[in-house]
């Protein structure tokens, strides 16, 4: 398993750190089905520009908007010093 985990609970996707010490502890960051979308095909490798695609067939919308809002979902993840990869 890898250090972050998603989880559903209480109508919501949950982004767990696993790898925390605790202190100080980091709360999970809340998330929609769309976000968890994104986390699962990054962990399963996916690129940005590839994901964008997936995520624009997959919800019907424009690849312009799918890349604006995987875009803007990804800075919040930098923003929250959260890296997704492949699990190994």
């Amino acid at each position: 398993m890898g250090r972050y985990q998603l989880r559903y609970a209480a109508g919501a996707y949950w982004l767990l750190d696993m790898a925390q010490s605790g202190h100080p502890y980091k709360q999970p960051l809340a998330m929609n089905e769309c976000g968890a979308y994104i986390i699962r095909q990054l962990q399963e490798g996916a690129l940005p520009g590839r994901l964008a695609q997936s995520f624009a067939k997959r919800y019907g919308i424009s690849e312009w908007q799918a890349t604006k809002d995987v875009g803007a979902f990804l800075a919040q993840l930098e923003r929250e010093q959260i890296e997704i990869c492949k699990e190994k």
